[in-house]
């Protein structure tokens, strides 16, 4: 399969592993875009729903960053990931007491993660 066919075949999971490959590189506005661009395909993918978070986030959208993490919440109540990154979000947005509730959670099932602690 040739590069182009990779893209059309499988669009949602091309666009979020770029947009994730954007959040490695620190370029948070092209990873915006692109999450934002994959989650129009896939509205149920929580994870899709945190990561876009992350990235709005960094540039400074912390409504729309909240309301992603939310989302992703409700779609993985049990996920880690999902845990730990709302968790430190709001831990810097001053809400201890929701962002320890999420962490505490997230170290039951990871202990000793390391930003959990």
């Amino acid at each position: 399969m040739s590069f182009k066919n990779a893209q059309t075949a499988n669009p949602p999971s091309f666009l979020h592993k770029q947009g994730l490959d954007y959040l490695r590189a620190g370029q948070m506005d092209k990873a915006a875009q692109a999450l934002s661009q994959a989650l129009s395909d896939e509205p149920r993918n929580g994870l899709l729903h945190c990561d876009l978070a992350y990235a709005l986030a960094a540039v400074g959208q912390g409504a729309s960053a909240e309301k992603h993490f939310e989302k992703a919440l409700k779609l993985l109540p049990e996920h880690p990931r999902v845990l730990i990154a709302y968790g430190v979000f709001l831990a810097k947005k001053e809400n201890p007491a929701k962002a320890q509730r999420l962490l505490e959670k997230a170290l039951k099932m990871v202990p000793g993660h390391a930003e959990a602690l």
